[in-house]
């Protein structure tokens, strides 16, 4: 059995709303829960035991007792990517370059479910030094100098991985961001992008780079201290 951390997504749907489950095993390798059925968010962030079969989950244990598994009446919503390298016959390069491409099955991206698995794959970096305090400091550095002044700062710091790596991760979520807040074109820059937009789309863009900083910072924080 191995020690886990258990994450459980809500999504609205049309149809009303679907769980998308996942356990963050130490040592860092992520894998979907598939065949098991979450009717809430209640055990979101608990701790957990696994016991794998092949890479998959085979037996979930959550506070002492084992979690029945069942087999989902319709095929998930979800397009799920194996992080399990022992299970993966695909080499280093191509896991990491997988793992952001956990999406719905229409392409686009939950906010919280991108959040986690970018922390999850930064954290994971040894090259990305402090990653996870450097991003709780970027919500207050926002508010305080603006979006635009805070993305230029962010962008410039070449001799700081971890700033670089928090812009590329704001820049990477408004791209796949369903909603489209901004429009961009190949070789456009997120920095030099944002002060030129209008004043109301300006807000609005803030209003969700917060909010995706919220969950980002969140996750850094529970990932890096496993």
């Amino acid at each position: 059995m191995k020690k886990a951390t258990l994450f459980v997504f809500e999504k609205e749907i049309q149809s009303g709303h679907c769980f998308f489950s996942s356990v963050l095993i130490e040592g860092g390798k992520s894998i979907s829960l598939v065949g098991y059925e979450f009717t809430d968010v209640s055990l979101h962030g608990k701790e957990c035991q696994v016991e794998l079969d092949r890479g998959a989950v085979n037996k979930l244990i959550i506070r002492g007792k084992e979690y029945p598994k069942k087999q989902l009446k319709s095929s998930p919503v979800y397009t799920s990517i194996e992080m399990d390298s022992e299970a993966s016959a695909v080499g280093e390069s191509e896991v990491s370059e997988a793992e952001t491409h956990l999406s719905l099955s229409d392409g686009t991206y939950n906010r919280e479910t991108f959040a986690f698995l970018r922390a999850n794959k930064r954290v994971r970096e040894d090259k990305i030094k402090k990653y996870s305090e450097q991003v709780n400091t970027i919500p207050m550095l926002i508010k305080y100098s603006g979006l635009g002044a805070a993305l230029m700062y962010m962008r410039t710091q070449k001799n700081k991985t971890a700033l670089v790596a928090i812009y590329e991760d704001i820049f990477d979520w408004l791209r796949h961001d369903e909603k489209s807040l901004i429009e961009f074109e190949d070789g456009d820059e997120l920095a030099e992008k944002i002060i030129n937009v209008e004043l109301w789309q300006y807000k609005d863009v803030t209003k969700e780079v917060l909010a995706y900083l919220a969950f980002l910072k969140r996750f850094a924080k529970g990932l890096s201290n496993l």
